[in-house]
């Protein structure tokens, strides 16, 4: 059946799985609030998907990597305050990662309606 919305955004890159782990990690770096509904209003993983369906492969892999590590996680608040301690020295690929997802998730948000 047809999307009941024709404008309805198609993602082109990210998988089903990964879509909800962009989702509630997101939600928790920009949660709703009295002024905004926050990442999930913004729609941040639509803007992410359109970027990284373009980018360059070792960036789409590493985006693949840094998200099936965080969906085995059970608490994305915990590898948040794990990473931020290294975020402006980042030393490993988590580090990165995170640095990477935060940097995605602020310009998707500002750039939203």
């Amino acid at each position: 059946a047809p999307p009941s919305n024709p404008l309805a955004y198609r993602f082109a890159f990210f998988s089903r799985a990964e879509i909800a782990t962009v989702r509630s990690y997101a939600a928790v770096l920009i949660p709703a609030s009295e002024r905004s509904g926050g990442a999930a209003a913004a729609r941040v993983e639509e803007y992410m998907d359109h970027v990284l369906r373009n980018a360059a492969p070792s960036l789409q892999r590493n985006w693949r990597r840094g998200l099936a590590a965080w969906a085995k996680e059970k608490d994305p608040r915990a590898v948040f305050d794990r990473a931020a301690g290294q975020e402006f020295a980042p030393k490993s690929a988590a580090d990165q990662f995170f640095v990477q997802f935060k940097s995605a998730a602020t310009a998707a948000f500002y750039t939203s309606e």
